[in-house]
């Protein structure tokens, strides 16, 4: 997922040591949110919205709790800062807004969550930000 990641960092607007800091203590808080996209957040929004819009055999119920307590910690760390790991957006932010800006189609309500909103917000009102359905381009018609 790094990797990844760091092919989508928008160029020149953030050195990279920001995205991901070299100091030890900051990339620590950085890879601390990294897992918890890639386990709260994934076993829990993800596979929930896999579940109502795909259909996929997981347990609605439990990937619920699991996304709830995503959110929780979410919404407790957000409570009294604007950004995840730092005090400006990193790969932490990006990796964990798919998940959450789509917590709906899980049947996961975000009305209970106002610091996740306001960080949804927040991401979204970022320069040259899109929606995630606006980078799938459609098919052609004449393929």
């Amino acid at each position: 997922m790094l990797a990844g990641l760091s092919r989508v960092m928008p160029k020149g607007q953030l050195a990279p040591e920001k995205w991901l800091p070299v100091d030890a203590q900051d990339e620590a808080r950085v890879m601390q949110w990294l897992a918890v996209s890639e386990n709260e957040l994934l076993y829990g929004l993800a596979r929930a919205r896999a579940v109502v819009i795909l259909g996929r055999p997981f347990d609605l119920e439990q990937c619920q709790r699991e996304a709830v307590t995503g959110l929780n910690i979410m919404e407790a760390w957000l409570g009294d800062r604007e950004w995840l790991a730092m005090s400006h957006l990193t790969i932490a932010d990006i990796a964990c807004y798919p998940y959450v800006s789509v917590a709906n189609e899980g049947d996961i309500s975000l009305e209970p969550y106002p610091a996740v909103r306001t960080w949804l917000e927040r991401v979204e009102a970022l320069p040259g930000w899109m929606p995630m359905m606006a980078w799938i381009r459609p098919a052609s018609s004449d393929l």
